[in-house]
């Protein structure tokens, strides 16, 4: 994947996969980051998310269909258990998200095994995800 269009960062410290849309995507490019984007996850096993789309120009919400689809349903088959997904957003950039009918509200994820919110600030955003990161496996040391 381009890092012109997306970066993505594994970030151990904080067990969050961190993905920067650095330019409003074409619809293969976005297609293709988010897959790309999964495989990263799965080879992690990260099921903490954060999405910055603060750069992105709209929403892409002609392309809501397929994130509903087809990938909300890959990423849970693919990464078993609970996946959190923090999306960032500027904050018209969010506001004509959460006034648009044709986009599903927060409550659409509301039993499913991905959820998602929605940012305008990353400190909140990271918040968010450490509340639902997996607790870590403690590894016993031999005395």
């Amino acid at each position: 994947m381009p890092t012109d269009v997306l970066q993505i960062t594994y970030r151990a410290d904080l067990q969050v996969l961190v993905a920067r849309w650095m330019r409003q995507p074409s619809t293969d490019e976005l297609q293709n980051g988010y897959e790309h984007l999964l495989n990263v996850a799965v080879e992690y096993k990260c099921h903490t998310w954060l999405i910055d789309a603060g750069r992105r120009a709209d929403s892409n919400k002609d392309r809501t269909t397929w994130m509903v689809q087809h990938f909300f349903p890959r990423l849970a088959e693919r990464l078993p258990g609970n996946v959190h997904l923090a999306f960032l957003f500027t904050p018209g950039h969010l506001r004509d998200i959460e006034t648009d009918p044709q986009l599903p509200p927060l409550s659409f994820f509301g039993n499913r095994p991905y959820q998602v919110a929605r940012f305008t600030e990353e400190q909140a955003a990271m918040a968010w995800l450490a509340e639902h990161r997996q607790p870590q496996t403690s590894k016993q040391v031999p005395v």
